[in-house]
């Protein structure tokens, strides 16, 4: 249930699965559900694919929320290359979505197993970063929601 985040509890770990940890675990279904979500609990974390190596993304007792179906993508200046990403797309999606059209993900680590919300958060770095630098470098703007409500 998203209203009180009540979610099915489970065991959550990082990739390296090194330090599991028990949270309840919910499912925002589109991004309006995610806007809903209360967050009056400092127990909360997003969490995307669990494809980082560590615990980055878990809250034991607490809350975490898969936001691996919000991840829509939409073109803003198709001559430029820029979309329009929501947090759950993974980098496949967008190789496997925009690839065909000419463009390719300007950062790509070792796996499409990566959601553009943990990308952003870890600025993952790839094969290229000597070149092009880390994911963070073509991010050209972001919104993001603070526990208090506002979105910066």
């Amino acid at each position: 249930m998203i209203g009180d985040q009540r979610g099915e509890h489970m065991t959550v770990s990082g990739w390296g699965r090194s330090t599991p940890v028990r949270a309840a675990v919910v499912r925002p279904e589109s991004i309006t559900q995610l806007r809903e979500m209360p967050l009056e609990s400092a127990d909360i974390i997003p969490r995307g694919l669990g494809s980082s190596y560590g615990d980055a993304a878990q809250r034991s007792n607490g809350t975490v929320v898969d936001t691996t179906r919000c991840a829509a993508s939409s073109w803003v200046d198709r001559s430029g290359g820029v979309i329009r990403v929501q947090a759950g797309a993974t980098i496949g999606d967008l190789i496997d979505r925009y690839s065909p059209r000419g463009w390719f993900v300007p950062v790509s680590p070792g796996t499409r197993h990566v959601t553009v919300g943990g990308a952003v958060a870890a600025d993952i770095h790839g094969k290229n970063h000597h070149r092009d630098g880390s994911f963070g470098g073509h991010v050209r703007s972001m919104r993001l929601r603070l526990a208090d409500d506002t979105i910066v």
